[in-house]
């Protein structure tokens, strides 16, 4: 079951991450069914277990999870964007240096931002959202569509999220640069930061194992 796309609360205004889990499986379901490692503290949290290959959107990015920022406007997820290779090219030759590492090519490649609302509809789809006003999460679409041109270099293993960027640490930095940049309550800063530093880093995994350890809002 994927979060609520509409929680039907009129004061529901959120900003945050959005993560799908990579799609894991067994040699006896043939990978075919998602079968999460029991590593995730799951709680109340449903993460898509047993959910079939064609169940899950968007269909690329299930075989290596992925994260976004999203926001929430009056209970209803109106924006959802993640960070990709930009392109074919971009996309082959990273995934060929993940399959071979000895390659001279593929480490880091051109990245763009893509709309990612379909995540919000995939079983395994888990968020972690931060309670602001209705104008701030109002504004959030526009203030990512203008700054996320700052993080524009792709590398699926070796991000550092200074000059190259993995799905997740694109997501992160460009919410924390947002909720800084918009004095946004200053405990909910400190407390979001802490817990991406504490809990997760760069890798999806690590993400979503705290995203679903973790309560829905903060």
């Amino acid at each position: 079951m994927a979060i609520p796309f509409n929680t039907n609360i009129l004061n529901d205004n959120t900003v945050g991450l959005v993560g799908i889990s990579s799609h894991q499986a067994g040699w006896r379901d043939l990978f075919w069914f998602h079968n999460p490692h029991p590593v995730y503290v799951e709680g109340p949290r449903n993460i898509g277990t047993g959910a079939g290959r064609l169940q899950r959107s968007p269909l690329m990015q299930q075989f290596t999870g992925h994260t976004a920022v999203m926001s929430r406007l009056q209970g209803q997820i109106n924006f959802v964007r993640g960070f990709v290779p930009y392109g074919f090219v971009a996309t082959m030759s990273m995934l060929t240096h993940w399959a071979l590492p000895i390659l001279p090519w593929g480490r880091e490649v051109a990245g763009h931002w893509q709309n990612d609302l379909a995540m919000a509809g995939d079983p395994t789809c888990a968020s972690i959202e931060i309670q602001v006003g209705q104008g701030i999460a109002n504004g959030f679409q526009n203030w990512v569509f203008n700054h996320e041109n700052s993080i524009n270099r792709y590398s699926l293993q070796d991000s550092d999220a200074i000059g190259s960027f993995n799905c997740v640490a694109a997501a992160e930095t460009l919410l924390l640069d947002f909720l800084y940049g918009n004095q946004i309550v200053t405990a909910n800063i400190s407390d979001f930061e802490n817990i991406l530093f504490y809990y997760g880093n760069v890798s999806q995994g690590s993400l979503m194992r705290m995203i679903v350890s973790l309560p829905g809002r903060i």
